[in-house]
């Protein structure tokens, strides 16, 4: 699942390109929730480039967004290169603390790589890399340990680290320090 914005400064082409290449797999299917400037490219692969497991769902009321982001197998989070250090997918902890895994396609080098390398079992990829991708989920496409395990892990990950006593106690050492 892909949800949230997917507008031009997300790299959603990756993710586009393992659709297509799995396309003729029933068992998985590619969700985005949402909408933006992209929309209209996922709507393509969907109907030009037939692939059928393709399903677009309108942008989702906040108070049930976490039915919406329970109801995947994994996350994908996007980050583009050319934004490492303007913009972080904030869409990251609220996947971690419904115990899902994620999928991140972008640099390693950015503040969601870290976080991703310091939780093994997530994924990630560069951008481009949709054959690796498509190989991948079709792996894990069956394995429910892995799932339910990863997701345990993003889960304890994310109350152990961005609880709000610890973001509170971090914000104030920050103004503290100021």
């Amino acid at each position: 699942m892909y949800s949230g914005n997917y507008g031009n400064a997300h790299p959603i082409d990756t993710l586009l390109e393992a659709a297509f290449y799995l396309r003729e797999e029933k068992s998985i299917l590619f969700v985005f929730v949402g909408g933006g400037t992209q929309y209209s490219k996922v709507e393509y692969y969907r109907k030009e480039r037939h692939c059928t497991n393709i399903i677009q769902l309108p942008y989702q009321p906040k108070e049930y967004i976490h039915i919406s982001l329970a109801s995947a197998d994994f996350h994908v989070v996007v980050l583009n290169k050319d934004t490492v250090g303007f913009t972080h997918p904030n869409k990251i902890y609220g996947a971690m603390y419904v115990s899902r895994p994620i999928i991140f396609i972008g640099p390693e080098k950015s503040y969601a790589g870290k976080i991703l390398i310091d939780n093994p079992g997530n994924i990630s990829f560069r951008e481009g890399q949709s054959i690796k991708l498509a190989e991948v989920i079709s792996q894990l496409n069956t394995d429910l340990e892995f799932f339910v395990d990863v997701g345990k892990k993003n889960r304890d990950y994310v109350q152990k680290h961005f609880n709000s006593k610890k973001l509170k106690e971090k914000m104030i050492d920050i103004i503290t320090y100021c």
